[in-house]
């Protein structure tokens, strides 16, 4: 891919972010159940996605493995689908809320509690040679 022209590449670690009230909890380290939190995702394939009103992914998976060792009685059920900006804005402004799958950039790592790292994803432009636009 080195040859192609890459337009703002952004290396970013997919996170599962864990929001607990906000910021009282944060200074305080309070503990708060797994049943006790709400849980939002987007669709984001391969990492969480609704196929034929079920959702999957490997997100998904990983969140219910978590559940399993923490011996919660949670499934993917109790998991909202949004779109980003309603998903992501609810977890700013709602206590004891998760957001996932989330990409770990500067302006985001103050406002949360991180779990991770899951993955990585690299978001390239492309564009025939012909066009003579040089990597950024």
């Amino acid at each position: 891919m080195r040859g192609f022209a890459i337009l703002g590449v952004i290396l970013s670690f997919i996170f599962v972010i864990v929001l607990t009230a906000v910021f009282p909890c944060m200074a305080s380290d309070q503990a708060v159940s797994a049943k006790d939190l709400t849980y939002i995702t987007e669709q984001f394939p391969p990492f969480n996605f609704k196929e034929d009103d079920n959702l999957q992914g490997t997100s998904v998976d990983l969140l219910e493995m978590v559940w399993q060792r923490m011996g919660e009685d949670l499934d993917r059920s109790v998991i909202q689908v949004l779109p980003w900006t309603e998903g992501y804005n609810r977890t700013l402004e709602e206590d004891n809320t998760v957001l996932f799958t989330v990409g770990r950039v500067p302006e985001r790592e103050q406002l949360f509690k991180w779990a991770g790292p899951i993955g990585s994803s690299w978001y390239v432009m492309l564009t025939k040679m012909e066009k003579n636009i040089s990597r950024l």
